[in-house]
């Protein structure tokens, strides 16, 4: 009776170990990606902006139609209509947005992808621009470890745009 009542309780604490680990693993992921604080906001702002990421998530993990830019051309349009997101796949596509398009008008997210620390070195100015009117975020994709700091030196914008970054580093 004594074996049955211990295999009873071993199992009920496996259980419960394994159920705490998997939600730990669930609510770290969304720790993986930081957002830049801008501190000419209030705290009490900036804390209901942290909460509310859930049009950044729609923004980036489902489809949209989307302009896909890399080795200074436009190599791809994805979806119909207006498209909400741009995608860069390199830093050296930049100065495709000095053309006076009028398709980066209904961007909503602007997504960059980092390779390499020398990346940084050409930065992201849309502070002085008109062209993105509904520009709500831009979502940086590091497959190195960068700070901050770095993110906040490699792109200038308003500050009603959000500014997320991550840290995946491929195997």
């Amino acid at each position: 009776m004594k074996n049955k009542s211990a295999l009873t309780i071993y199992t009920a604490l496996l259980s419960c170990l394994v159920f705490l680990l998997s939600v730990n693993i669930t609510e770290a992921q969304e720790n993986d990606i930081f957002e830049l604080s801008n501190n000419l906001k209030t705290s009490k702002s900036s804390i209901s902006k942290k909460k509310n990421r859930s049009d950044f998530y729609n923004l980036t993990y489902k489809l949209h139609s989307t302009i896909y830019i890399g080795k200074n051309s436009i190599e791809k349009i994805y979806g119909k209509g207006k498209a909400k997101k741009l995608t860069f796949s390199d830093t050296d596509s930049f100065s495709l947005l000095n053309n006076n398009s009028k398709q980066y008008n209904d961007i909503e997210l602007i997504t960059i992808t980092l390779r390499s620390p020398t990346d940084l070195n050409k930065s992201l100015n849309l502070s002085n621009t008109n062209k993105f009117t509904n520009l709500k975020y831009i979502f940086i994709r590091c497959y190195f470890k960068c700070t901050p700091e770095q993110i906040k030196a490699f792109v200038k914008s308003n500050s009603n745009v959000r500014v997320f970054y991550s840290n995946e580093i491929p195997s």
